[in-house]
């Protein structure tokens, strides 16, 4: 599993802040796991649920599949990089697009529609027997009144 604390130098790393043989100082790591702790919780809250767990120390392990550790990693970077006064490259803009994609694309899931009986198919639509669904016989507009007719055929007008 993947730390904490490979994921901040990775976000920093993206943004060319530290090179890859620097340590990062206290205060750094100490934002980068509040970022991250902000980032997981703002991920759940959009339907993200990849089981993010809150990290307290840079030697915590990521409780994220492997496929979402992109993720993390570059929208970290974005967040990071206006408090360090680094303009985010377009390459990188990129990635955590791709990697918000993969995302919601393995985690989220739209069920399947069922549609009620009284909706209407809409116009120009027609269903097996080729009518649409509200047809001439149930309503009618004569003269500025409407008439509506219900199953046992009594009949209601509105002005």
């Amino acid at each position: 599993m993947t730390t904490a604390l490979t994921i901040i130098e990775s976000a920093f790393d993206d943004l060319g802040i530290k090179p890859s043989e620097t340590d990062l100082s206290t205060s750094e790591i100490s934002t980068g796991i509040r970022r991250l702790n902000r980032l997981g919780t703002q991920f759940a809250a959009k339907g993200i649920n990849v089981g993010f767990s809150k990290i307290s120390s840079e030697l915590d392990e990521m409780t994220v599949p492997d496929y979402v550790e992109d993720l993390f990693i570059t929208t970290l970077a974005l967040r990071l990089a206006p408090g360090f006064g680094v303009l985010p490259s377009q390459l990188l803009i990129m990635a955590a697009n791709e990697a918000m994609s993969v995302a919601l694309f393995r985690t989220v899931s739209i069920p399947d529609v069922i549609f009620p009986n009284t909706l209407p198919t809409g116009q120009g639509n027609f269903n097996e027997n080729n009518k649409r669904f509200f047809t001439d016989d149930t309503e009618n507009d004569l003269d500025g009144f409407t008439t509506l007719e219900d199953d046992e055929g009594v009949t209601i007008s509105k002005d």
